[in-house]
């Protein structure tokens, strides 16, 4: 749309639709103004677009994951990219085919201390370890009921911490349908190595 309008509401076109749309007469004579968030934002809406099968191929040039794992995780990527040269950033992407490295006192939540931390990643293995992986969601109901009777946030967040390492990151409910049971296990066994 730099010089250009349909002089419609439509912003997406298939190349076909923009072809048979433009026309010279409807090009401004106007200068155009380059904006890069509403770049960003066509090339997430055509990214969103994509086959969930183009989009594993283009995930696989920056992160190296068996697909299955990458179909789990495509809709939490969906969500983080502008574009998939994005998937490049190894700070904020890396945590998927890498085990995260930390410093342990980031999984402590807030006022809870290490003890407490410990004793919540341990009864998350042992949880986590009978759960069924088959969503999201399942997952969830698998330690719910136990994160609410001692804290949300002192249950879950040293959870996605020791999935992800990062402040900020997919819930661990996600992380840990991404990942599945096993690369689950094994993160947080991690956090409780790194907190004992």
């Amino acid at each position: 749309f730099l010089g250009w309008n349909p002089g419609t509401e439509q912003e997406l076109f298939t190349k076909d639709e923009l072809i048979k749309e433009f026309s010279l007469e409807k090009v401004g004579k106007a200068g155009s103004v380059f904006n890069t968030e509403k770049l960003n934002w066509f090339n997430r809406e055509y990214i969103k677009k994509m086959s969930a099968e183009d989009q594993v191929v283009e995930i696989k040039k920056y992160i190296d994951l068996p697909d299955e794992v990458i179909v789990r995780a495509i809709p939490s990527i969906m969500e983080r990219i502008n574009k998939f040269t994005d998937l490049a950033d190894e700070t904020e992407f890396g945590f998927y085919t890498k085990l995260p490295e930390y410093n342990p006192e980031n999984l402590i939540w807030k006022k809870s201390d290490k003890e407490k931390t410990l004793s919540y990643l341990q009864k998350a293995s042992e949880l986590l370890a009978v759960a069924d992986f088959a969503s999201p969601e399942t997952i969830k109901s698998a330690v719910w009921d136990y994160a609410e009777s001692v804290g949300r946030g002192d249950f879950l967040w040293p959870l996605r911490y020791s999935l992800s390492g990062k402040d900020k990151s997919p819930d661990p409910f996600t992380l840990a349908y991404i990942f599945g049971k096993d690369e689950t296990l094994r993160r947080v066994n991690l956090g409780i190595n790194n907190l004992g």
